[in-house]
């Protein structure tokens, strides 16, 4: 996975014209497809890849390490 998009309290619409919070990937993709869309419709020769480049350039990385529930029990440390 290259993009993490916020999963948490996401501002969606719902019915009879209100808004609420949601949380899960399935908004947070909308996100970055919205992002990759507005690249696009501003420079539409861009490749997918072109763009790809773009986002991912233009995001912050996080270098740490994550604790990791293994298998039998352990807890482990990886990179992000």
């Amino acid at each position: 996975m290259d993009v993490f998009a916020p999963s948490l309290d996401i501002e969606t619409t719902a019915v009879n014209n209100t808004y609420k919070k949601e949380e899960g990937t399935s908004f947070a993709s909308a996100i970055v497809s919205g992002i990759a869309a507005l690249i696009r419709s501003r420079y539409p020769n861009l490749s997918a890849a072109q763009v790809k480049e773009i986002i991912l350039k233009s995001g912050v990385a996080y270098n740490i390490d994550v604790e990791i529930k293994q298998k039998d029990g352990t807890k482990k440390l990886v990179p992000f």
